[in-house]
């Protein structure tokens, strides 16, 4: 305890402080500049990004309203989506039920389970996908149509 305070009452401890504390100051003030620059430009191209996805899902709904034979395909790659969830689900069981009857072997259960883990997310991001197919055939339909 004598040890900390003899180097904090030490001039050469004050002056290291010190001379630490305006590099900080100064090293923060170039970052505060550029971390802004680069902020900004990440938001000018988030909102970019997010007008030109919003225009291709116009464009996309509105030919869905007027072409009967994309509106076919649009229902059918909705279809295809789920049928491909649904199967990656099942092969995520299988794997996950393989890894526990070779759960005695552990060099045979963690790939099984890690093969299932990767299935389970190819059925999340069909299913996802399918959602938004069906997001897509709901705006497109007019409730008078049906």
């Amino acid at each position: 305890m004598e040890e900390i305070s003899e180097i904090v009452t030490s001039p050469a401890w004050w002056i290291t402080v010190v001379i630490a504390g305006i590099a900080i100051n100064l090293v923060s003030g170039y970052l505060k500049e550029l971390i802004d620059s680069k902020l900004s430009r990440i938001s000018h191209w988030w909102e970019a990004r997010t007008k030109e996805q919003q225009v291709k899902r116009d464009n996309y709904i509105s030919r869905l309203k007027t072409d009967d034979k994309f509106f076919a395909l649009h229902t059918i790659r909705h279809t295809k989506s789920r049928s491909w969830a649904i199967m990656w689900s099942l092969l995520g069981v299988m794997l996950f039920l393989g890894a526990q009857i070779f759960a005695d072997d552990g060099k045979a259960s963690a790939p099984l389970m890690a093969i299932g883990a990767i299935a389970f997310f190819r059925s999340f991001k069909h299913l996802m996908s399918a959602a938004k197919f069906l997001h897509y055939a709901e705006q497109a339909i007019d409730p008078q149509d049906t």
